[in-house]
């Protein structure tokens, strides 16, 4: 497990490997080393690590309970996560379970590495706020974060300019990756909706996450979402009641003031 604060001999590790598929040619979910980068991209242009970055200039002037470390003050309000049964990780689908040792498939999450989820409820594991792993939220949180992309949020400023939004936005790869046979699209760095996640407009961009959760910014319907989950199943991706509740949210909004759509989170 790597902590928020080991990780640039991992960042250098990445910066001199070659890149196993040609660039442009095909794409995967980086899983873990996503985190570790961004760590590294955010350190180099503030001198910040991610979690200090987050909680000082984004998450904290706006009161928002996400946190990447949390803080020993939080430990009370934290919901242990409930954790697959022993028969659940094998409950994934045929063509997804079945990775050769060795292959692109199972490099993204090696089966003999130790299993993040034992300890995830664990003190340490909070404090270390691990990467693209160790978020800690709750769906509101996570709604104010993504609506702060173009909102003001607690008296804060919006986090990002139209350009950028815009920037944000725009998918940059579709289809089944290389590391997982279901169809995926991204922009950059987030998820952007399909059929089998059918959560937003041509223009939302967000992510779901382990066991269900699921937290998006939809600039074309003006609004944002945050669902989290109390028990984490396997496999993972969206809950169902995430989606279907996401086509709510925006059934009411298109349908506010005569079919304009109006700002929620």
């Amino acid at each position: 497990m790597t902590s928020s604060t080991d990780t640039r001999p991992l960042a250098a590790r990445l910066a001199a490997q070659r890149p196993h598929w040609a660039p442009g040619t095909a794409h995967a979910y980086h899983a873990l080393t996503i985190g570790v980068l961004a760590d590294e991209l955010v350190l180099r242009a503030t001198g910040e690590r991610l979690g200090a970055y987050l909680r000082a200039h984004v998450t904290g002037p706006r009161g928002l309970n996400v946190h990447l470390g949390t803080p020993e003050s939080e430990d009370d309000r934290v919901a242990a996560v409930e954790l697959p049964t022993a028969e659940e990780p094998v409950a994934y689908p045929d063509d997804v379970s079945v990775v050769s040792k060795g292959s692109i498939g199972w490099l993204a999450l090696p089966d003999d590495q130790p299993n993040m989820l034992a300890e995830c409820n664990s003190a340490r594991f909070r404090r270390a706020g691990t990467l693209a792993a160790g978020g800690l939220a709750n769906g509101r949180g996570l709604a104010g974060l993504f609506a702060s992309v173009h909102h003001e949020i607690g008296g804060a400023p919006r986090l990002l300019d139209e350009e950028t939004v815009g920037a944000m936005s725009q998918q940059q790869v579709w289809g089944p990756e290389l590391t997982n046979p279901l169809p995926s699209a991204f922009a950059v760095i987030f998820q952007k909706p399909t059929d089998r996640l059918p959560f937003g407009s041509y223009r939302a961009f967000g992510h779901d996450g382990a066991g269900g959760s699921l937290a998006f910014c939809d600039p074309h319907f003006d609004v944002a979402f945050g669902y989290t989950v109390h028990r984490i199943p396997l496999p993972g991706g969206a809950d169902d009641r995430a989606l279907r509740l996401s086509r709510d949210v925006r059934r009411c909004c298109v349908a506010a003031d005569g079919g304009t759509p109006r700002a929620a989170w």
